[in-house]
This record gives C-alpha cells, structure tokens and sequence, in this order.
C-alpha cells in the first residue's frame, strides 16, 4: 500500500462541481498538496523535442527545488539540481537555451 495515500472518505453533502474558496488560499492544504502531490510524484519538466539537440537544456523551478534537464553529447536527456555545490546558486540562470559544452 502506498504510506501516501489517506483514508479520507468524501462528505455525501461536498459540491464536487470544483474545489471550495478556501482551499485557493489554505496555507494548510498547500503545504499538503507540497508534500503529497508535487514531493512524491513525477512533474513535467517540458517534451524532449523541447531540447532536441545536444547541449540544449530546460529548467524549472517547483516548491523551492530546482531542476535542469539537459541533452547530452550523447544524446542522452538527464536531470540535475539546478544549483552549484560550491556557491549554492544556480547553475543556468535562464529558462531554456543550449549551454555549448559549457556544463561539465
């Protein structure tokens, strides 16, 4: 079973038409949706043909983590932290471009 998931069982009386107001502005349930949807599944970062050559490079910020999705020499598509090790500030600054062997 997934620890994930909650045994949270609907109201018989909920309008299921949308969400209610105050879950657009719930300090509480955005802190959940962090965790339990954006922490623990799978986001879309774009479409490899968004990075169809070597070099070529996305990133995206999501809840505070930051990503870099990079086409290799080989092309190959893999993900990164977008932040330096060393200095702890980003690695690529823009949103979508091509680093020209500048990444290593």
């Amino acid at each position: 079973m997934n620890p994930h998931l909650r045994d949270v069982a609907i109201p018989n009386d909920w309008d299921r038409r949308g969400l209610p107001g105050w879950s657009y502005h719930s300090a509480a349930l955005l802190e959940l949706e962090k965790e339990y949807v954006f922490r623990n599944h799978w986001q879309i970062a774009g479409h490899v043909c968004d990075i169809p050559n070597a070099g070529d490079y996305l990133t995206m910020d999501v809840i505070g983590e930051r990503a870099l999705i990079v086409r290799g020499k080989d092309g190959v598509v893999r993900g990164f932290n977008n932040m330096c090790r060393h200095r702890g500030s980003r690695v690529v600054a823009d949103s979508q471009g091509n680093c020209r062997n500048a990444l290593v």
